[in-house]
Parts: C-alpha cells; sequence; structure tokens
C-alpha cells in the first residue's frame, strides 16, 4: 500500500460521510502522477479531477450550488450602486423612451409591446454587463481562484451564478412592469377581454428563459478575455444585437435582408417567441428553433471557455 492509499484512508476516517475517491483537505497543486499535494495530507484522486470534472455526488453538487449562490447573492447586496443600477435601467429607459409618446401608452397593444421588448433589452443588458463583467473581474481576485482549484471543480460555481443572475433580472423587471401598470393603457388588453391574463406571466417566462442563452454569452466573454477587453466586447455585442433584434426599432421596419439576418439571431427569436404568445399572434416558425439552438451553441462556449481558461492556469 503506497503512502497516498494510507492518507486516504486516515482521511475517511477522519469524516465518515466522505466517499471514496474524494479527498477531504483541499487540492493545491497537480503533480504528474495523479497525486495532489494539500497541507498536511497526500490523497490519490480520480484522474477526473485533473480534467475539471467533479465527484461529487448530484445531492452535494447541489447543496454546493446554494452555497456559492448564497454568497453570490450577498456580494451584490453588499454593492447597493450596482444592485440599483442594474435594477433600475429598464425602468428609466422606458420612461425616458416611451412614456413621452403619448401615441404609444395609449395604445394597449403597442404598450403591450414596448413593455415586452425593453424588458428584454433589459435582460441583455444586465446579464451580459452586470454579471459577464463582474465574471472577468472575479478571475483576478484570489478567493474566486482558489476556488476553482477545490474539488469540487466549477460546476456548483457556473451554476450559481446562473441562479443569481436569473434572480437579478426578475427583481430588475418588477418596477418595469408596476410602471407599465399603472401610467399605460397596456391593462386594458386584459380588462376589456381582448387577452387572456394567463399571457401576461407566459411572456415574463420566455423573457427570463432567454436570458439563458445572454447569460452563457456573459460567461464566456468573462472567460476569453481580460475585465478591460470584456467590457469593451460586450458593448460591443450587446447594443448592435439590441438593433438588429428589434428591440429598438419595430421588425416591421427592416428592409427585407435585414429581416432575414434578423430571423437568425437570439434577441430577435426570443422577442418574436415573447410577443407573439403575449399578443396571440403569429410567431415565425424559425424562432423557437433559433433560440434553442443558440442556448446550446452559447452553453457549450460557455463551458468551453470554462475549462480552457482551468487548463491555462491551474494545470
Amino acid at each position: 500500500m503506497t503512502r497516498a492509499d494510507t492518507d486516504g484512508a486516515a482521511a475517511e476516517r477522519l469524516d465518515p460521510e466522505a466517499g471514496a475517491g474524494e479527498p477531504v483537505a483541499h487540492r493545491a497543486i497537480d503533480r504528474d502522477d495523479g497525486v495532489s499535494t494539500t497541507s498536511g495530507w497526500t490523497t490519490s484522486h480520480p484522474r477526473s479531477h485533473r480534467q475539471g470534472q467533479s465527484t461529487v455526488s448530484p445531492r452535494a453538487t447541489w447543496r454546493l450550488v446554494l452555497a456559492h449562490a448564497r454568497a453570490q447573492g450577498l456580494e451584490v447586496v453588499r454593492s447597493p450602486l450596482a444592485l440599483v443600477t442594474n435594477t433600475m435601467y429598464p425602468t428609466l429607459a422606458f420612461a425616458f423612451f416611451v412614456l413621452p409618446q403619448r401615441a404609444i401608452i395609449s395604445d394597449p397593444v403597442q404598450s403591450l409591446v414596448a413593455t415586452t421588448q425593453l424588458s428584454l433589452f433589459g435582460v441583455l443588458t444586465a446579464l451580459v454587463f452586470g454579471y459577464g463583467i463582474s465574471a472577468a473581474q472575479d478571475r483576478a481576485d484570489p478567493w474566486t481562484t482558489y476556488l476553482r482549484t477545490l474539488p469540487a471543480g466549477a460546476l456548483a460555481t457556473t451554476a450559481a451564478r446562473f441562479v443569481v443572475g436569473l434572480v437579478a433580472v426578475s427583481a430588475s423587471l418588477v418596477p418595469l412592469l408596476l410602471v407599465a401598470l399603472f401610467a399605460t393603457a397596456a391593462p386594458d388588453a386584459f380588462t376589456s377581454g381582448a387577452l387572456e391574463w394567463w399571457r401576461a406571466p407566459a411572456a415574463a417566462a420566455i423573457v427570463l428563459a432567454a436570458g439563458l442563452p445572454f447569460l452563457s454569452m456573459a460567461v464566456a466573454i468573462a472567460y476569453t478575455t481580460t475585465p478591460r477587453s470584456a467590457l469593451a466586447l460586450a458593448q460591443l455585442v450587446t447594443f448592435p444585437l439590441a438593433f438588429v433584434g428589434g428591440l429598438m426599432f419595430p421588425p416591421e421596419m427592416f428592409p427585407d435582408w435585414a429581416d432575414v439576418f434578423s430571423l437568425a439571431t437570439p434577441v430577435r427569436a426570443a422577442r418574436d417567441l415573447a410577443v407573439g404568445v403575449l399578443l396571440d399572434a403569429p410567431i415565425p416558425s424559425s424562432s423557437l428553433p433559433v433560440l434553442l439552438g443558440w442556448t446550446v451553441a452559447l452553453l457549450g462556449l460557455a463551458v468551453w471557455a470554462n475549462r480552457r481558461d482551468e487548463g491555462r492556469r491551474f494545470r
């Protein structure tokens, strides 16, 4: 029996809940023979830890996700200026660009369309700017760097970032919806019986679900660029997507060639799905496949960027 096996058995006796092959002590530096050098112990572990994978059970992984989400949520709360900015930005845009236009706010249909488009714009900007740039800054943080060396892998921290991002975006939509409720004619579409009430929460769910590819894009940007480059790249990606996706101008104004290009973007797909469900309007047949395709592709890009960064910094 090697020393690594002896020390691994001793670590399991110290912690009866630790599973086989799951070192109790924190991992520090991987040697070429597959043994991790830790403070006080030298424990053997599966080679999957060296590949950025985790052998933690699903239940333990879920508990880690909740713990990381709680910690990241507290960091957001401790930065009140950033929290207020991300929360109020869609509402301020609505107040400055939509409320002064009486022709829009007096029409229930146009009010609903404007509210949906600005909600989607708020989700896009909050996730790409708020969490993409913060993730890029976290790469230079010693504590975050230490967390990425632990045996649990990157799944828990990455999933927690998704959870916190979607919760923060949900909170940012509340003031916008309240303004649309009390300052526009949007509620008349439901009170008059022209539209069913269930369409409002269904459209809101689509807007929030559409944040998944945007958050994946933010994570990919964060792990492939420096913090300064992340800000510039976020600006370069976000605003053109908003214009091409029909969030600033109605897609009906686009020429044919621009409309074809617009239909292939995730922003336009999410916009058409949300507006179509909300107003019971026709939805292009390409919207759902385009949105799902971009979600899968950007999720894969985010995972690849995370593992690439881990391989370059910790191998």
